[in-house]
């Protein structure tokens, strides 16, 4: 009976020993709970609503103060700076600032800033960044990176500790004059971009304009008989809207000259659809073109930059190479009748009530078993022909053309195609009448594999 209530008596110490350290157990996890909790509030930096930040500004050591502010009634969200234009601020730049600033979390902390830790860290000259939301400001400090290139020593205004963050933010926060500027070419989207101007040698060699009612890029009036190619034109805007600086170079007199903007290749002119407009030059350096790349100015901001060449090879182009080539492009199912004269021959081919064509009232078929696809062969390289060359600005008279065709739709509507010799291996292109400002080289039709060896194995089979 002793031995039993020794027992209990035992097992009622070893009980509370162990509720005992439950408890302390339990405090001391509570307390590292509370420490971690505190620690993490310490070191969210700042956390605020992206969108309520109107105002950035950059004091970057040896560069200066910049402002940058942006409209909220702009649906684009562009950053433009206060009383400052000698470049353009990149609205990429700032958005990215704000985001990273919107969270900012400090990794770790080293401790109070003497001034022997900031001139350690480089926070006794750094980048300092103030964003603005209505009457209160977020304000960081950035020093230097860490020796292994993991952390930015920053400090934030009202602490006096210094902390680590992500070098890729941080490396973002420590803003440069270079990181600043936009990198964009033009500050328009693709669907903003209504006009585009190349100048070369001083003269406008292309010239285009959208018409949003016709939804269709054309051309100036002396350009009327041809059509723009959309597709040519828009691949184009495309390019020019995503083309970005991949360096930024010195902009003084002596070394604008030097780069060539004093007798530029070319020169761009882009307008937006806000009514805006931005002119560029483009230089060629033989040094950078072997390299790959092409000097170009903003003329607005004298700026001069390193662009790939590849992403702007527009600049030299010319009419042709926006034109829809083709002449004259109907499908043989849409003609009703097809007239052409070519080596001194001219027949008409007719569609008859069973949707066959025919000649002098006869089936092509009842010629000749390979007439008729003779026959749709010889229209189709017709209708293939392709312009070679625009030039609008040359005076072309009328004369007997080496090929005439005409095409009728059902509908009664046509087109007459005419080949007028202009040189001995080119021809004028005219459309009902009308120089259209296009010639095409003879041997695109004259040849054994051409439209003319097309047209004489059809009259072979034809007999005629």
């Amino acid at each position: 009976m002793k031995k039993l209530i020794i027992a209990l008596i035992a097992m009622g110490i070893l009980a509370a020993g162990s509720i005992t350290c439950f408890i302390i157990i339990k405090t001391k996890d509570d307390k590292a709970k509370k420490e971690q909790s505190e620690l993490l509030d310490e070191y969210m930096l700042f956390k605020f609503d992206s969108d309520t930040i109107l105002t950035l500004t950059f004091n970057i050591p040896n560069g200066g103060e910049f402002t940058a502010e942006i409209d909220p009634s702009d649906n684009y969200h562009s950053w433009n700076f206060v009383d400052f234009d000698d470049f353009t601020v990149d609205s990429e730049y700032c958005r990215y600032v704000v985001t990273y600033l919107s969270e900012l979390t400090a990794l770790t902390d080293y401790g109070d800033a003497s001034d022997q830790n900031k001139a350690d860290y480089g926070l006794d000259d750094p980048t300092v960044i103030t964003a603005k939301s209505g009457s209160t400001d977020y304000k960081v400090y950035v020093g230097k990176s860490s020796p292994t290139g993991d952390y930015y020593y920053v400090m934030k205004e009202g602490s006096s500790k210094i902390y680590a963050v992500d070098y890729s933010i941080g490396d973002t926060l420590k803003a440069r004059i270079d990181d600043l500027k936009t990198k964009a070419l033009v500050p328009y989207e693709t669907n903003e971009i209504v006009g585009i101007k190349i100048i070369r040698g001083g003269e406008t060699v292309v010239d285009l304009s959208f018409d949003e009612e016709a939804y269709q890029w054309k051309f100036p009036a002396a350009y009327s008989k041809l059509q723009v190619d959309n597709t040519a034109v828009t691949a184009i805007t495309n390019v020019i809207s995503r083309t970005e600086a991949q360096l930024f170079l010195d902009s003084s007199s002596e070394k604008l000259t030097e780069y060539g903007f004093d007798d530029p290749y070319a020169e761009l002119v882009i307008t937006g659809s806000d009514g805006t407009q931005k002119k560029f030059l483009f230089a060629y350096n033989q040094d950078e073109e072997e390299r790959g790349f092409v000097h170009v100015l903003f003329e607005d901001t004298k700026q001069a930059a390193l662009y790939l060449k590849g992403d702007n090879s527009y600049v030299r182009n010319n009419p042709i190479d926006f034109v829809v080539e083709k002449i004259s492009n109907t499908h043989i199912n849409d003609a009703a009748s097809f007239e052409i004269t070519f080596n001194g021959k001219t027949d008409k081919f007719e569609r008859d009530s069973s949707d066959i064509f025919t000649l002098d009232g006869k089936k092509l078929s009842d010629y000749d078993k390979d007439a008729a696809d003779a026959f749709a062969n010889m229209y189709n390289s017709v209708q293939f022909l392709k312009y070679t060359d625009i030039n609008v600005n040359v005076s072309v008279e009328y004369s007997e053309p080496l090929l005439s065709s005409k095409c009728t739709l059902k509908d009664g509507s046509s087109t007459l195609v005419e080949l007028v010799p202009y040189t001995d291996s080119t021809c004028a292109v005219f459309v009902d009448g009308s120089f259209t400002g296009g010639f095409i080289d003879n041997d695109s039709f004259i040849g054994k594999t051409a439209m003319s060896s097309l047209h004489a194995k059809l009259y072979d089979l034809l007999g005629r």
